[in-house]
């Protein structure tokens, strides 16, 4: 017997929210390393800190969003939306940080990093245009996930492949 959909809807925010929580002790051991830290950070460290205490600020909302959705009767659909566009910026974040370390990596080659760049922007509309659609259509559900598995895929590949390169 396949279990019900409540079920199913239950453990993914039990999954989630469990790992909000690791994520949350992970910006906290951040923030302490770097606020006892005697050093100066850099204007580089000082983004990348931003990046992360955003990325963990959209977590936090998207998490809130999603126990709505499971405790309400009717769920208005601009959370469905919210939910959509809060993920993007989420995977827009992450994957700039990647394509950003592809570009240094590959010593601040633009048309290395043009490809990786081309590939969000794109997984990015076809995510924004699921928010806005009023039914869903299979393309635009598999679409950008496909796209964004392939450009993490790409960056990690290039990133590895660069200091494979050098190092042997």
């Amino acid at each position: 017997m396949a279990p019900s959909r409540a079920l199913i809807e239950l453990v993914s925010v039990m999954c989630e929210s469990v790992l909000v929580g690791a994520y949350a002790v992970l910006v906290g051991l951040l923030v302490y390393i770097l606020a006892s830290s005697r050093k100066a950070s850099s204007t580089m460290h000082r983004i990348l800190f931003s990046a992360s205490i955003a990325m963990f600020i959209i977590s936090v909302v998207h998490l809130g969003l999603v126990m709505q959705q499971f405790s309400a009767a009717v769920v208005p659909v601009g959370n469905f939306q919210t939910q959509i566009v809060l993920s993007v910026f989420q995977f827009v974040i992450g994957d700039m940080v990647l394509i950003w370390r592809v570009w240094v990596i590959w010593g601040k080659n633009y048309f290395i990093a043009a490809g990786p760049f081309i590939i969000m922007i794109i997984a990015a509309a076809l995510t924004f245009n699921l928010a806005t659609l009023t039914e869903t259509r299979p393309f635009f559900t598999t679409a950008p996930v496909a796209l964004i598995v392939a450009n993490t895929s790409i960056c990690t590949l290039l990133i590895a492949g660069r200091i494979w390169w050098e190092t042997f």
